[in-house]
């Protein structure tokens, strides 16, 4: 599935061939697209507003953004400082506002692996006795040559 039905997703005409192949090998759900288009129609908005603009309740679509901005379709929109721009929610509290990443080469087809924490531990663990290992085999081989100089007199 492309971008648009039928479109080529989300390129201009003047964006280079490579732009186009990427954007043609980006998988994107309905709910997802429905992002997108919001996005690229309006400008940055918060999930709330995204949902409004479908005439759904405000977090209808928020779960869309985590999987697209994991991807790097979206992104958190940011000031000159770099800090994360929000804009009040019907809650009043701040939400945080997204936009599309401009960057389309840096756009993902699918999610990258995430690591539960309990898989990492187990990781490190691994990695750390596969450490142990490589440093016995060191010190084996060590014991090995001076064992072969100790026969050869050296």
């Amino acid at each position: 599935m492309t971008f648009f039905d039928g479109e080529r997703g989300g390129v201009r005409n003047n964006d280079p061939n490579t732009s186009h192949i990427a954007a043609a090998m980006v998988n994107v759900k309905e709910g997802e697209r429905t992002v997108i288009r919001l996005l690229q129609a309006y400008g940055a908005m918060t999930q709330e507003q995204t949902g409004h603009k479908v005439g759904k309740p405000a977090d209808h679509l928020g779960p869309r953004f985590a999987g697209l901005e994991r991807r790097c379709i979206i992104q958190k929109s940011r000031d000159e400082r770099h800090n994360v721009i929000t804009r009040k929610g019907n809650s009043g509290r701040p939400r945080n506002v997204y936009e599309i990443q401009p960057d389309r080469s840096l756009w993902l087809d699918k999610e990258p692996d995430l690591l539960t924490r309990k898989q990492v531990r187990f990781r490190d663990r691994i990695l750390e006795e596969a450490a142990e290992v490589v440093e016995l085999y060191e010190d084996t081989q060590d014991i090995a040559e001076a064992v072969r100089d100790l026969k050869n007199g050296d």
